[in-house]
């Protein structure tokens, strides 16, 4: 499906799933999801949470979630994600977990956590990047396999994928059943006239687009 503004419906929507799943979090663990305990400050000695301020990093995460849709989507004109490679598109990929997008749940699996594993791994590919046979710390705790050296993705280093952009949601407990629905709403849309539900075609988006 072409990209309307159903996409702008669907990342307001995205936001408010994650920011709900904080207050959850917070609430499972008996926590307060305006104030943060003295431990659990912020680098800057922040311990009061406003909504303001999960809305932002909501935002932040979904920019990282289109951001890579994009570059999935447009393959390899853009030389960003090497999605053409295999051990990448099967292990690493975006396109793995929008696989999964429609798989249902059970009240077991739906708890757990693995989308948010997967998305925390490709986030970090991408902000610290992978040179196979450039043994860094950050490549050494991502585990790759022999697989995985046989591509590489240059590192990232803006603001977008920094985990200090995020220090709230890091430390959330994103469960499977949120994060499926977020990479729903951002990957398929109902076409108005068939009622059909198909992917959405990020290749299709122009840069206003995307901006807008």
């Amino acid at each position: 499906h072409g990209v309307t503004e159903n996409l702008q419906f669907a990342v307001r929507q995205a936001i408010e799933l994650l920011a709900n799943e904080w207050v959850d979090d917070r609430r499972r663990r008996k926590l307060s999801y305006t104030r943060l305990l003295q431990h659990e400050a912020l680098p800057d000695g922040t311990v009061d949470v406003t909504a303001e301020r999960i809305q932002r990093e909501a935002l932040m995460f979904v920019y990282r979630l289109l951001f890579c849709f994009y570059a999935e989507a447009r393959g390899g004109e853009m030389g960003m994600l090497p999605i053409t490679d295999e051990a990448y598109r099967l292990g690493y990929s975006l396109e793995a977990v929008r696989d999964l997008e429609q798989v249902p749940l059970t009240p077991a699996t739906e708890e757990g956590t693995y989308f948010q594993e997967h998305l925390r791994q490709l986030f970090r590919i991408i902000h610290a990047g992978f040179q196979p046979g450039a043994e860094t710390v950050d490549q050494q705790d991502l585990a790759f396999d022999t697989m995985a050296r046989a591509f590489t993705v240059r590192p990232l280093t803006a603001t977008l994928f920094d985990p200090k952009s995020t220090p709230l949601l890091d430390r959330t407990r994103l469960t499977n059943r949120c994060l499926q629905q977020v990479m729903w709403s951002l990957s398929l849309s109902v076409d108005a006239d068939s009622h059909s539900i198909g992917r959405v075609n990020y290749a299709e988006l122009g840069v206003n687009q995307l901006g807008a």
